[in-house]
Parts: C-alpha cells; structure tokens; sequence
C-alpha cells in the first residue's frame, strides 16, 4: 500500500511539473525605474529585433495605470490593402504594424481612416511595457485608444525557414507517468506471485 501511494504522489508531482513547464510568461517589452528614457531597460528580445528602440523612446508617461513609452514616426508604407502600415521612427527604425481588424486609428486625437493616412504622415503612438503593440490614444486621458499589433520581422523571416515551435514538454511527463504505471503494476504482480 505504501508503494503505491508513493507511486501515485509521484505521478502527480511529475504532471504538476509539466503542467508548470508548458505554462508561458507574459514577455516584458520594457521595464522603467523612473519617467526618463535612460532608465528604461529594453527586453532583449526586442532589443535584437529592433536594435534602434531605445533611440526613438520620446518619455515614458503613466496612462490608465499601466506605463508606456511614447513613441513618434513617419508613415513610409501602407501595404495589403491596408492591412499594413510600416512607419519609420526618428531614428531610421522602421516598425510594421499589423493593422487587422482596425480601420481607424487616432492621429492628433482625431479618428483617422487607415486609407487617408498618406507616405510623410505623422504619427504618435505609445508602447506598453507588457505587450508589442502600438497604442493609438484618442487624448491624453488614456481611457480610450486603439491597439495594433507591432510585427516582428526577424521573427517572421525566420518563421519561413523554421518549423514553429508548438510542441511542449507535457507529452514526455506523460509518458513518464505512464512508465510508472507500469513499473508499479509489474511491481504488484511480483509481489502477489512471490
């Protein structure tokens, strides 16, 4: 009887701990000690795929209790129908943002179509630290505002020649439990035979 307790307090510790391996943590874009730009620290995934960031941080301001970094650029492109729109930051830094859904964006607090938006246009737009995502704020309240995802273009040509990576430990903690099933039936057996 206390083998198999041990038996099944094992299987479920070694579930547990696939359970917690497959879990994901939210990637920080940023953290920031203070309102300065110098002091923010750039995630280093980030950092890799848009080595120019921290050139083009304008501040960093509380919005809606979460904190941003204000960020200004050049519309270069509007591609895909309008689905796309790379912008270039002061500091010749270019970002693709992933338009989808939105039509409109806020451009001086006024709502703006995405097709009026021209080459040359000016556009402000706020980066959260907990998501890549450009926020489009109707005004300086920062209760309303839209958000467009920021596309990760080393990631994308790496995605072409890459497999994704969707897979994850929990199939081997599986199997692990199953071993252990049977080691602890063939055990039962022997001992009932002996």
């Amino acid at each position: 009887m206390r083998f198999s307790t041990i038996v099944f307090a094992s299987i479920v510790a070694a579930c547990g701990i696939g359970a917690a391996s497959a879990r994901t943590s939210v990637d920080r874009t940023f953290t920031a000690s203070t309102r300065e730009c110098r002091d923010v620290r750039w995630s280093a995934d980030l950092v890799r795929d848009y080595p120019g960031i921290g050139a083009a941080c304008q501040s960093v301001e509380q919005r809606g209790g979460r904190t941003f970094v204000k960020l200004q650029g050049t519309v270069e492109t509007v591609s895909r129908d309008g689905r796309q729109l790379k912008v270039d930051l002061k500091n010749g830094q270019a970002l693709t943002l992933a338009m989808g859904a939105t039509s409109v964006l806020y451009v001086g607090g006024i709502e703006t179509p995405i097709a009026s938006l021209y080459p040359g246009a000016k556009l402000t737009f706020y980066l959260p630290e907990d998501r890549l995502a450009a926020h489009f704020f109707a005004d300086d309240s920062g209760t309303k505002s839209v958000a467009v995802p920021i596309v990760r273009e080393q990631v994308a040509t790496l995605a072409a020649l890459e497999l994704p990576a969707t897979g994850s430990s929990l199939p081997l903690v599986g199997w692990f439990a199953v071993l252990l099933i049977f080691i602890a039936t063939g055990v039962t057996v022997y001992r009932m035979l002996r």
